[in-house]
């Protein structure tokens, strides 16, 4: 072999090199083969997805369990007595790949049949995902559990002593009336409009919290994330705490708190009357506990 190939066959490899060392660096970051295909999801939905299962219940329902893999998580409210449940996915979906559920001493069971939609590309098993629609009755429940792995979660707004939702990587946005809401994601955005929650605990990896109704106790943490909470009745207590981001806490006229407020690199904010900076603030009785802290980012303490 001449100079010349051996350089051109060198500069090949290394090209082949470059590419594979790129593609799996952006699997690794974006959690394996089913993030390669993120940026088409969207245009996968639009033109390929289609209807590829559906159940129907008319068993009472007092729980939720839900796990998904990979795929969107749609659960609607609706005004039929029936719990629908639809999978929408590409057309060749096999039937293993189907969601599965059941109803057990009240309870809906619903699990993921694969992370796969379908999409194979020799051996190894590229996915997008399946999306997945449930609609529930208007009616208070006991408790919903859900768990998405890769994908957003969308929640009408319903009522519940307890909703717990848990993501790995994908965005949330809900609604509704709960006793306890509690939150956790690895990676992803979690924005709350309109809820009243009794008890909120809430914590991100890396993502935002946008979150506004009537509140009470909470705790918010995140990583890597700016954290917004605004509530039009006056809380009990808060913690609120980002590694990372911006802290704010946006509260109606009120009786009284008193507010720990903490920034190593970032400003310390209060729109309320009599604050002069420093870390401690009363306001009027003193009555609620407030705690806001950032490492690198403000804490902000500002009327809704």
């Amino acid at each position: 072999m001449g100079k010349t190939a051996a350089k051109v066959s060198i500069g090949i490899w290394s090209l082949v090199f470059v590419l594979f060392a790129t593609l799996f660096g952006y699997l690794w970051y974006n959690g394996g083969w089913g993030g390669l295909f993120l940026p088409l999801r969207g245009w996968y939905h639009n033109s390929s997805y289609q209807t590829v299962h559906e159940q129907t219940f008319t068993d009472p329902v007092q729980s939720l369990d839900l796990r998904w893999n990979g795929g969107d998580v749609s659960i609607r409210s609706s005004s039929s007595s029936e719990i629908k449940i639809v999978q929408k996915g590409v057309k060749n979906t096999p039937e293993e790949q189907f969601f599965q559920a059941s109803v057990r001493d009240g309870v809906l069971t619903v699990t993921d049949g694969s992370t796969t939609a379908g999409l194979a590309i020799g051996p190894f098993p590229f996915s997008i995902g399946s999306d997945l629609e449930v609609y529930l009755p208007e009616e208070t429940y006991d408790a919903l559990s859900l768990e998405t792995t890769d994908g957003d979660l969308f929640f009408d707004a319903l009522q519940a002593e307890r909703l717990e939702v848990r993501t790995q990587s994908g965005d949330a946005e809900l609604s509704g009336v709960y006793q306890e809401l509690a939150f956790a994601s690895h990676n992803g955005d979690f924005l709350c409009r309109d809820v009243t929650v009794e008890q909120l605990a809430c914590q991100t990896t890396s993502g935002d919290m946008e979150i506004s109704g009537k509140l009470s106790q909470i705790t918010a943490t995140s990583t890597s994330g700016d954290v917004s909470l605004r509530t039009s009745q006056m809380i009990t207590e808060a913690t609120i705490q980002s590694t990372s981001g911006d802290v704010l806490l946006f509260l109606p006229e009120n009786d009284g708190f008193t507010a720990q407020l903490h920034s190593s690199s970032g400003d310390l904010i209060c729109a309320f009357p009599g604050f002069q900076g420093g870390n401690e603030f009363r306001y009027k009785d003193g009555g609620a506990s407030i705690r806001l802290d950032t490492t690198s980012g403000d804490a902000c303490l500002l009327y809704a």
